[in-house]
């Protein structure tokens, strides 16, 4: 049986712990984004007009969406690496469905009908917490993830969240480049 211990890396635990022959299996990381009141919205629109320039839509999805939802979450869970830290979404059919019911917002790019990457986020008041992005394998690299992301920072902005928070395996390869490329930089680690 494996004995995991998750402790940040300014833990003082930390050092002691691998002195006592543990070593470091996965590194996660937190990021930040603070938008002040007036903040210039360009870069973030320029990053949505980008990928509608390259073919995609992007918009905010209603419930309608929920099996396109699944399988593209489901085609990319091979992607999501397993730590003790980070653990892969449970993705069901049913569990898909009741994001819109639970208050997530599932922004997503579709090309030539298709979904081919969300975000999905949630507001508290001034606070919007991003689950998790994924694109499919053929469309990353395209700008996708920072477009989804942008267009859900201008939407719930837009309704008064200043403050964003996001989470990853610092290895995660279905969602580490948009959170990069829309803004948010790293708080912890």
């Amino acid at each position: 049986m494996n004995n995991f211990v998750v402790v940040r890396d300014d833990d003082p635990r930390a050092a002691e712990l691998q002195r006592d022959g543990y070593c470091v299996v996965a590194t996660s990381w937190g990021a930040r984004l603070e938008l002040g009141d007036g903040f210039d919205e360009s870069a973030y629109r320029a990053r949505v007009e980008l990928a509608r320039a390259a073919g995609y839509d992007i918009a905010e999805l209603d419930s309608g969406w929920a099996d396109a939802l699944y399988r593209l979450e489901s085609a990319a869970a091979g992607d999501y690496p397993v730590t003790p830290a980070t653990p892969a979404p449970e993705v069901t059919p049913e569990g898909e469905r009741a994001l819109w019911a639970d208050g997530w917002r599932i922004f997503g790019a579709t090309n030539a009908g298709e979904l081919v990457g969300v975000t999905i986020i949630t507001q508290h008041d001034r606070r919007a917490d991003t689950e998790r992005t994924v694109v499919a394998a053929a469309h990353r690299g395209c700008g996708v993830a920072g477009a989804l992301k942008a267009a859900s920072i201008l939407a719930v902005a837009a309704e008064g969240a200043r403050t964003f928070m996001t989470l990853a395996d610092a290895d995660r390869i279905a969602d580490g480049t948009g959170q990069a490329e829309a803004g948010p930089r790293r708080a912890q680690r």
